[in-house]
């Protein structure tokens, strides 16, 4: 089963939020309610990977003015298994809209599942807390 874009609704977002609690806690750039407003602005995207009406995957994307679609948060379990279904679905619905690249930012771990897949390292983010 691939991912599907969706729209959060009070019934689903408990179980969307169980997965991506994780990034939005290491993240540290963005909260649940932040989320939450991006969605339902329609300034970011929401795809989830369900496996008998259950998510166990998601991934919250933002479209950017130079054709770039960067995937923000990421959660799940064992990645390796499912992120080639989000990258294939992903691609197929950006690329009719003209969006040229696929970035992620996220954590370290992601970088190793990536690489296998032909992802490259673009860049380094360095962050001090004030």
């Amino acid at each position: 089963m691939t991912f599907a874009f969706e729209f959060p609704t009070v019934e689903t977002w408990p179980a969307i939020h169980a997965l991506l609690a994780p990034a939005i806690e290491h993240g540290g750039d963005t909260t649940a309610e932040e989320v939450i407003d991006e969605l339902f602005g329609n300034r970011a995207q929401l795809w989830v990977k369900r496996e008998d009406g259950a998510p166990v995957a998601v991934a919250v994307t933002t479209i950017h003015d130079d054709g770039t679609l960067n995937c923000q948060l990421l959660g799940g379990v064992d990645m390796g298994a499912w992120v080639d279904g989000l990258i294939a679905t992903v691609a197929e619905k950006a690329k009719p809209l003209g969006i040229h690249h696929f970035e992620m930012t996220g954590r370290v771990g992601w970088e190793r599942v990536l690489k296998a897949k032909g992802w490259r390292k673009k860049k380094v983010v360095m962050e001090l807390a004030l």
